[in-house]
């Protein structure tokens, strides 16, 4: 199924070819699936690998220093990456197939759960705007994707590697600074700030 996924639209994909694909017929295919659509959903969510996201989502808790983050570098490589990378290529070819946006769903359903995990790490006295830290989260997590679905389009020929060390330190701490930002303002209405744009004449 995850196969089909990177080059067929998951409305495209049929029971017939699944079953051919399995050596099955189609009462042992619907004892098991009563859809296609939920079957591709239970294929996603048991075998997408989220080492890279979090990897990149890790550098949101390394600190405010970037000699703390670099320090970080190796061995979230080494934990998250390098140990899994067939798995990490294989969701870089979805997020940049025709079910991109099932699997991007899918993919941030799972690391929004993390978002507590990172704010309380970040700021365990403090309270955060809940808007505006999801806010942050969207933007952060939207470019780890953009950047994966990237690297498949290149067919794997960009390393792993290369996306972590081009946007780290300095961009996950423009995030931590947007979410510092955040919980000074906690409680005030977003009109409230003054707006850094010139007034028009």
């Amino acid at each position: 199924m995850l196969t089909r996924l990177i080059t067929q639209s998951v409305d495209k994909i049929t029971v017939r070819e699944l079953t051919e694909d399995c050596h099955c017929n189609r009462s042992t295919f619907y004892y098991y699936s009563d859809n296609i659509d939920k079957l591709a959903d239970a294929a996603l969510e048991r075998a997408l690998p989220y080492e890279l996201p979090l990897a990149l989502l890790s550098f949101l808790t390394a600190g405010n220093a970037p000699d703390n983050a670099n320090r970080q570098l190796d061995a979230i490589v080494k934990e998250r990456v390098s140990m899994r990378s067939e798995y990490i290529d294989m969701l870089c070819r979805l997020l940049n197939g025709p079910n991109a946006s099932l699997v991007e769903r899918e993919v941030k359903a799972a690391m929004m759960q993390m978002l507590p995990v990172i704010i309380t790490r970040l700021f365990p006295d403090k309270k955060v705007d809940e808007v505006s830290a999801r806010i942050v989260f969207e933007s952060a997590t939207g470019s780890i994707l953009s950047m994966m679905a990237y690297r498949g389009a290149s067919d794997l020929k960009i390393p792993v590697e290369r996306i972590i060390l081009t946007m780290a330190p300095e961009l996950p701490q423009a995030f931590i600074a947007c979410l510092k930002r955040a919980t000074a303002e906690h409680g005030q209405p977003t009109t409230d700030r003054q707006s850094p744009l010139p007034e028009a004449d």
